[in-house]
């Protein structure tokens, strides 16, 4: 095995982490885990280089693929566990707004990154994978500081999404010039572990251990148990 292919696997891999994480903590919380700008984003991407323009390396278009079926549930969730949380948001306004923004939300999003792989020629998604990836780390910090709780939320999923950007980051450095790619790369390693402090202090904050149980009097620090 070559270390790009190292890399790659170890991107689709994390990332498939991530999102089985989210999916259960989806489903356990009875929240959505996932920003709806990184939802519609992840999935129109997913989409377009899975079905549209295919990816040329096998092992990618397989980790493609896998992704979309993984947010579709996600999706799923949003429609499910989103509303109450957006009229929360909105302080009791949006209650006939969240399904029409929803949908809205995603056609946008799809014809914002098929568009962009037409103009910018990215049939790769190499562009459009990075950039709404920085977007995706800050609406994570974003979704976190609006909420009170963690529900949908999990260390795991932090630290799993980190090293499945922090990856691709290293590979595009190994190949031809990228500079664009690599500072967006580096600015999602960046907002990713801004995101991962900011989560622990919440754990600590509400006086939780990472298997969701409440500390217990005589412990300081955190159990990675369950």
């Amino acid at each position: 095995m070559t270390f790009n292919t190292f890399l790659t696997l170890l991107s689709g891999i994390t990332w498939t982490l991530t999102y089985i994480i989210i999916i259960y903590r989806g489903f356990k919380d009875k929240a959505t885990g996932m920003p709806l700008i990184a939802l519609g984003l992840n999935i129109s991407w997913e989409f377009l280089y899975s079905f549209i323009f295919p990816s040329s390396n096998k092992i990618q278009l397989v980790i493609n693929i896998v992704w979309f079926f993984f947010d579709v549930i996600i999706v799923a969730q949003k429609f499910l566990y989103g509303r109450d949380e957006y009229e929360a948001n909105l302080k009791g306004l949006g209650k006939n707004l969240f399904y029409p923004t929803l949908v809205v939300s995603l056609i946008v999003c799809f014809l914002a990154v098929y568009f962009a792989a037409i103009e910018w020629k990215d049939y790769k998604g190499l562009y459009s994978a990075f950039i709404m990836n920085i977007l995706m780390s800050m609406a994570f910090i974003s979704m976190l500081a609006k909420r009170e709780d963690i529900k949908g939320q999990s260390i795991y999923i932090a630290i799993f999404k980190l090293i499945g950007t922090l990856s691709p980051t290293i590979l595009i450095m190994m190949g031809p010039a990228h500079p664009l790619v690599v500072m967006l790369g580096f600015g999602c390693f960046f907002y990713d572990s801004v995101y991962t402090i900011l989560l622990v202090k919440k754990y600590r904050q509400l006086k939780l251990m990472l298997s969701r149980k409440p500390v217990a009097s005589n412990m300081k620090e955190f159990s990675l148990a369950g």
